[in-house]
């Protein structure tokens, strides 16, 4: 549903609604996804033994390893292009979106097919030393097309905003997925391995075909020279997307290297806890928002006052949501640490302290560089992902002999401040965006109480314990007062 500038005084709960519905569903879904996996992993463990559960993860990289560069992100420029072929209205210029999309995705899967055809030997080599390894390498080439096709299929669904069938292809897909995974372990054991990660894929598509066939049809007839533009715009902006994911990759790998170099593989392993304790509850989030923000911003990509509105909204959305989860993660680091994982991990509660704090910059970056994407320029969202990724790593470098492993924490929050002023920078030169200064005084004053709260706890624990906890309470008032200012607790009037 476009955003509507009809009715002004309904204006920001309408689109605020929608944004906590797609939170709603997305959160819900990708909690069930987690709960499964912790058991497939379990069962999965306990039948294929240390060496299976190495094996799959091999074969899982190098699949999706060809599948990221075969769909070249374009699960994120089909959104992209489809929606504002959609703001269009034009059911001409939607149709020749889609052909392009379609036959993109399909010349894209067989390249990628056949890579794997071609260079299996060689990979199993790399890999393995051996070449005697190379018919599982040419089995995954299954999973690399059905993975593109499931990408572009995705990318239509959230063009056309089907927040509810994503979230039930992502819960039924993920059942599916763990019972056909624990019953090829059980019952072939070490030699079901490539069946698992070749037949999860499979599955992720069936379900999606299954909503997917849903959409309203709207192919068109697309001559050569149409195609090929399409097909230009289309990679360059997934380009720009895969890359934004390569710099991710790549920057947590030189992290982990200079952890490992620095104090052993443990060091890396508390860094690790970390990183995954902060970034659960963001990726869902941020999940949530691609699906429904994004293609809203994007149909509406030529009109900057709509764009800035609905930009302001999210973020705000974004902040009250997470006031209360970076204090409590502030607050009470070391009791989800050991709960969570264990009490030797306790070396990590001061990077977890500072990586709570980055996620207040980090979701709010998020909703200004989706609006660079959605104008469509490539090489400057290249570019802001680069900038963010190399201050983590040369901040990382700098401070980790005097620092420690804090220093992981303290680099990232660093880089996240950098990557939302230099995004919001942007986001005013590109569409004239101005954040409401409501928001940006209440972001800051959160994080320096919190920042206030981590120094108190080097020195007093309890009293820290004991602030947190108030500060924790107060923040997730001040989210109930606005969820009840934006009608979030009428549930079933946009849940249903």
């Amino acid at each position: 549903m476009p955003y509507s500038q009809t009715d002004s005084s309904s204006k920001p709960a309408t689109s605020v609604q929608r944004l906590f519905r797609a939170t709603t569903l997305i959160g819900g879904s990708s909690a069930i996804s987690i709960i499964l996996s912790i058991l497939r992993t379990k069962v999965l463990a306990i039948y294929l033994g240390p060496s299976g559960i190495g094996l799959l993860s091999i074969y899982g990289t190098i699949m999706s390893t060809v599948a990221g560069f075969a769909g070249l992100g374009l699960q994120y420029s089909g959104v992209r292009q489809l929606s504002v072929s959609l703001g269009s209205e034009d059911q001409s210029t939607i149709g020749r979106t889609r052909s392009a999309l379609q036959s993109l995705t399909l010349l894209m899967a067989v390249l990628g097919i056949l890579f794997l055809l071609i260079f299996s030997k060689n990979i199993s080599e790399w890999t393995f030393g051996k070449s005697e390894s190379a018919f599982p390498i040419v089995m995954l080439s299954i999973g690399v097309g059905f993975t593109v096709f499931t990408g572009a299929q995705t990318a239509v669904l959230t063009a056309y905003q089907r927040i509810a069938e994503i979230a039930k292809m992502m819960a039924w897909g993920a059942l599916a997925g763990t019972i056909y995974s624990i019953a090829i372990a059980i019952t072939q054991r070490g030699g079901g391995i490539i069946f698992i990660v070749t037949g999860t894929p499979v599955i992720s598509f069936l379900f999606i075909w299954w909503y997917y066939r849903t959409v309203p049809q709207s192919t068109s007839n697309i001559l050569i020279r149409g195609a090929v533009t399409q097909w230009a715009n289309l990679v360059r902006l997934g380009i720009a997307s895969m890359f934004g994911s390569l710099f991710a990759g790549v920057t947590l790998y030189l992290v982990r290297i200079m952890l490992i170099r620095h104090g052993g593989v443990e060091e890396n392993g508390y860094f690790q806890a970390a990183w995954a304790l902060c970034s659960l509850p963001v990726g869902i989030l941020l999940n949530a928002s691609y699906s429904e923000f994004y293609p809203e911003i994007a149909r509406l990509s030529k009109d900057g006052g709509a764009m800035s509105n609905i930009a302001n909204e999210y973020i705000d959305l974004s902040l009250h949501m997470f006031y209360p989860i970076a204090a409590a993660m502030v607050t009470f680091s070391q009791y989800l640490i050991a709960l969570l994982y264990s009490e030797d991990f306790l070396f990590a509660v001061d990077t977890l302290q500072w990586l709570a704090l980055s996620i207040l910059f980090r979701v709010s970056s998020f909703g200004l560089t989706n609006i660079i994407h959605a104008r469509g320029k490539a090489l400057i969202f290249t570019l802001v992902e680069f900038i963010h990724n190399a201050a983590f790593v040369l901040l990382t470098y700098t401070m980790l002999n005097n620092q420690g492993l804090k220093a992981t924490g303290i680099a990232f929050l660093l880089s996240q401040v950098l990557y939302f002023i230099v995004a919001l920078s942007l986001a005013k030169r590109e569409i004239g965006f101005k954040i409401k200064k409501r928001v940006i005084i209440s972001m800051f004053s959160v994080c320096s109480v919190l920042f206030v709260v981590i120094y108190i706890n080097l020195m007093n624990p309890k009293f820290a314990l004991f602030a947190g906890t108030g500060v924790t309470v107060a923040l997730l008032f001040k989210y109930f007062r606005y969820a009840k200012r934006m009608g979030l607790f009428s549930l079933g009037k946009f849940l249903g």
